[in-house]
């Protein structure tokens, strides 16, 4: 039996070896079973910051709107309590969440009128500790984004540094000051 054992232990590490390379390789919709009510709860308790990937690939993309949703202003403002900004790397995910608001105002073709009561109900939702990472991230994020309204190109660098991969230079950011306002009016404290 003790001649098996060697064998067998190595054939066992190469299995495993070769279904952890597997499953990285494959996309989460793929190897991910769906997930119980109680962890994706568990899951939107703490919100995460979601990497901003919204590359332009050609000009059509730029020339068709995607039209404001209520879901996407919460997932957009959820990136702003995803984090302290008075802590490590706080002005990087400050960038981030600067780059996600921006690309999400670009991408409505218009300042939707209940932008502002939208913002406000989503505030309103929100536990004392996320009002408090409120009060604290949103000043920074909604200049960090003004910048990156008013001069992308100069604003270029410290993204990068994020890992903001956006190309604003190519985008059409004429509607992000308005909504940066109309934001500001429902969240800031």
């Amino acid at each position: 039996m003790g001649k098996l054992t060697k064998p067998a232990a190595a054939l066992l590490a190469a299995a495993l070896g070769l279904a952890l390379f597997t499953g990285c390789g494959s996309t989460p919709a793929e190897s991910q079973p769906a997930e119980s009510a109680a962890s994706q709860t568990a899951e939107a308790a703490e919100p995460t910051l979601a990497p901003v990937d919204s590359t332009v690939a050609s000009s059509e993309t730029l020339s068709a709107p995607v039209f404001y949703t209520q879901a996407g202003l919460t997932e957009t403002l959820d990136q702003v309590v995803a984090f302290a900004a008075d802590t490590a790397g706080g002005s990087l995910k400050t960038m981030i969440a600067a780059g996600q608001l921006v690309t999400f105002a670009a991408d409505c073709a218009e300042v939707p009128d209940t932008l502002a009561e939208d913002a406000k109900a989503w505030a309103d939702g929100l536990d004392a500790d996320q009002k408090e990472l409120l009060a604290l991230n949103w000043p920074a994020v909604r200049d960090a984004a003004q910048s990156i309204a008013e001069d992308p190109e100069g604003q270029a660098e410290l993204l990068a540094t994020a890992g903001v991969t956006t190309d604003f230079t190519a985008m059409d950011l004429e509607t992000v000051p308005d909504f940066l306002t109309a934001l500001d009016g429902a969240l800031a404290q």
